[in-house]
């Protein structure tokens, strides 16, 4: 079984694409039975085990199990078309809280996001809605270190990350993470 269709923008590939090897990108395409112009289509249809072929072998390819961190910090708000552009133009921390509750499930059909209040801390959590296998690390970094992105867009940097937190163990790079979210980072 090929699993759940996502739909994903070529943007997401062209950013994996780019922390590849230059000379790389056309194999790593061709293995997943996609080429170059791939990455100009907006509209994109891949099958959950497809991006997981290639953000995978996107980290053999790189040797860098931190692949889904360094996609993440380049995943700014507008990359994400109609959802970033609803986020920048929202009003309040509460708007973009719920622009992400009801679109990044849409962009990414295997997540789902909600948040709670807890004092004086807003958390955000999100969540595969399948199981992910072996890329569930990888694009958890990715869409939390882009999350935070959006976040830190929208306030101007007024809106205080104080931790990300993951649900797996620490990984060998978790010193890197840290310095690459500029703030705790929990697992």
């Amino acid at each position: 079984m090929a699993g759940p269709e996502l739909t994903f923008a070529g943007t997401y590939l062209r950013h994996i694409g780019a922390l590849l090897p230059p000379e790389e990108v056309s194999a790593w395409l061709a293995a997943a039975g996609l080429d170059e112009a791939t990455l100009d289509d907006g509209a994109l249809t891949l099958s959950l085990n497809a991006f997981a072929g290639l953000m995978l072998d996107g980290m053999a390819r790189t040797q860098e199990p931190a692949l889904g961190l360094f996609l993440g910090e380049r995943l700014i708000a507008r990359t994400h078309g109609f959802v970033g552009y609803a986020a920048l133009n929202s009003r309040s921390l509460r708007e973009v809280i719920e622009v992400l509750e009801r679109f990044v499930p849409v962009r990414f059909s295997i997540l789902t996001v909600a948040h709670e209040i807890h004092a004086d801390e807003l958390r955000l959590t999100v969540t595969p809605a399948i199981p992910l296998g072996l890329v569930t690390r990888p694009l958890l970094e990715a869409v939390l270190m882009s999350i935070r992105n959006v976040l830190d867009a929208v306030s101007l940097g007024a809106f205080e990350v104080r931790a990300l937190a993951f649900s797996f163990p620490a990984p060998e790079y978790a010193a890197l993470a840290r310095d690459l979210v500029g703030t705790a980072v929990r697992y």
